[in-house]
């Protein structure tokens, strides 16, 4: 199952995912756009230095995408063992 939700703010965003507070009010104040993709799947993802991370089995997948530029600003993954991230929808 694919969702995307819109919020008016990547504040908001981080409040119902988790992500903290964003000290910047411009980078809080941006809108942006969060893809959760649930059920099995297996991640990798490059990490700081193109390292790759191991892959993992996920029960779901989160990207937050800005609506101004389509930029990928964050991106999570829940472990296959739990459900959601912070009760998340």
């Amino acid at each position: 199952m694919v969702m995307v939700k819109q919020y008016a703010t990547r504040q908001e965003a981080a409040n119902v995912y988790g992500d903290g507070i964003f000290v910047d009010p411009v980078v809080a104040s941006e809108p942006v756009w969060v893809v959760a993709i649930k059920g099995k799947a297996y991640v990798k993802s490059v990490g700081i230095r193109g390292a790759i991370n191991h892959q993992a089995e996920a029960s779901q997948v989160i990207y937050i995408l800005s609506q101004k530029t389509g930029d990928l600003l964050g991106m999570d993954v829940v472990p296959a063992n739990t459900t959601s991230i912070n009760s998340a929808p």
